[in-house]
């Protein structure tokens, strides 16, 4: 299953819209509305950010996203939020939403997760349950585990036992 894109640029270039794992039909419709080219995981910035980061060689990365026009203000806020969680590290949902300054507000939380329309870049797979258990992700759970292990973060899991397949075998498209 591979990565695809949907990119567009403005007055400052480049900038991502949205990422999804394997699925294209996801994006067709955004791509068309923003006028941004849809692609399969190369040929842009956002792509060579993505690739170096699967393979190890990237931590964060700089690019300019934009983040959908028709989320509320509190999925933008609970985006934002999860690009400072730190590579390597993991907050569970209650955490995510005590940085946002509503500490009963995990249920919510997970819903604007669950909406991201940038995942890896705005890296919702760092959002774990209060258990540290592996929860909801977009990509699929063996996606989301490789993810964390790739970080260095796997130990923060509840149950380690089983070791994720290699990116290509998950059908990142690198």
């Amino acid at each position: 299953m591979p990565l695809w894109l949907a990119v567009g640029e403005d007055a400052g270039g480049e900038l991502l819209l949205a990422v999804s794992l394997g699925e294209r039909a996801y994006l067709e419709g955004r791509a068309r509305r923003a006028r941004a080219r849809l692609q399969e995981g190369s040929g842009s910035q956002a792509a060579v950010q993505l690739g170096e980061y699967l393979a190890g060689a990237r931590k964060a990365f700089d690019l300019r996203v934009a983040l959908d026009p028709k989320a509320s203000d509190f999925e933008r806020e609970a985006w934002l939020a999860l690009c400072k969680i730190p590579f390597g590290e993991v907050r569970s949902y209650g955490q995510q939403a005590k940085m946002l300054g509503k500490p009963g507000a995990a249920r919510a939380v997970g819903r604007a997760n669950s909406r991201n329309p940038i995942p890896i870049v705005v890296p919702c797979h760092r959002i774990i349950g209060s258990d540290g258990s592996l929860t909801g992700f977009a990509g699929g759970l063996p996606r989301k585990r490789w993810l964390l292990t790739h970080e260095g973060a796997a130990d923060s899991l509840r149950d380690t036992a089983a070791l994720p397949a290699p990116p290509n075998q998950l059908g990142l498209g690198f």
